[in-house]
């Protein structure tokens, strides 16, 4: 996957992320897609994926580092192809 740049409210966060690589899967309309979370906080994450997802858009966010995957809803605040960062 190549990496995207870092978006413009990156440099604004209220909260700090810390790096990971937790697997994950998110399902946006009828289809589920794998993700990896690349950055985690309680503002968000950043997920690396093949799949495009325009800003705006409400996922169904499982997170599978844990044992039943934790799971929530989150919303795409960016995109940069391949990856989203989502709250």
């Amino acid at each position: 996957m190549r990496r995207a740049k870092k978006p413009p409210q990156a440099l604004e966060r209220r909260h700090q992320r810390a790096a990971c690589e937790f697997p994950a899967e998110f399902s946006w309309g009828t289809v589920t897609h794998r993700a990896l979370v690349k950055t985690i906080g309680m503002g968000g994450c950043f997920l690396a994926t093949e799949a495009i997802i325009p800003e705006g858009e409400e996922l169904d966010l499982a997170i599978r580092q844990t044992r039943p995957p934790s799971r929530c809803n989150a919303g795409a605040r960016w995109h940069g192809s391949p990856s989203a960062a989502s709250d």
